[in-house]
């Protein structure tokens, strides 16, 4: 699997990571993500996914999601994908294999096979939004970017070439 990364990581680069799993003791769905600290600009980026999650799926748990990687947890493949692979957005998705709170009906229920297709078919909604909202957030920083270089000063070199054309005139 390590090797299979390395490989995708060194052609194409890896963005996302998404690791699946069963989980016995919580309720509902829930994310472990990457652990970002405050500062750095991916830690509200990597909350996004969850949260489109939670909006489309009010059976999903973003309150229950963690955003860190505890000792005992270093050998994951998440955390493995995060810190030695160096994918941004590596998570692991983990859904009750018995129950779930139904927040509309206000109480505990039984998943069965439609709740299981529904919370796959919300992940991939969310994700869906989640990388066109990046696309236009990488597009945004762009033209902001050329913004800002056009209203860049002129440089000395730059006056220098523009006082020889207006000697030509």
């Amino acid at each position: 699997m390590k090797e299979l990364a390395r490989n995708l990581q060194n052609r194409h680069g890896l963005f996302m990571y998404l690791d699946f799993h069963g989980h016995s003791r919580k309720k509902n769905t829930f994310f472990y993500g990457p652990a970002y600290s405050i500062h750095e600009p991916n830690y509200y980026k990597s909350r996004i996914f969850p949260k489109l999650v939670e909006k489309v799926d009010p059976n999903f748990r973003f309150h229950s999601c963690s955003f860190s990687i505890e000792e005992e947890k270093k050998q994951t493949a998440r955390a493995i994908m995060f810190d030695q692979m160096k994918v941004a957005f590596a998570y692991t998705i983990e859904t009750s294999i018995g129950s779930f709170y139904d927040s509309q009906a206000m109480k505990t229920q039984k998943f069965n096979e439609l709740e299981y297709k529904t919370i796959g078919t919300s992940i991939l909604q969310g994700l869906s939004k989640f990388l066109v909202g990046f696309e236009e957030y990488e597009e945004i920083l762009k033209e902001r970017r050329a913004s800002r270089q056009r209203r860049r000063p002129p440089t000395a070199k730059h006056m220098q070439t523009e006082n020889q054309i207006c000697a030509l005139d």
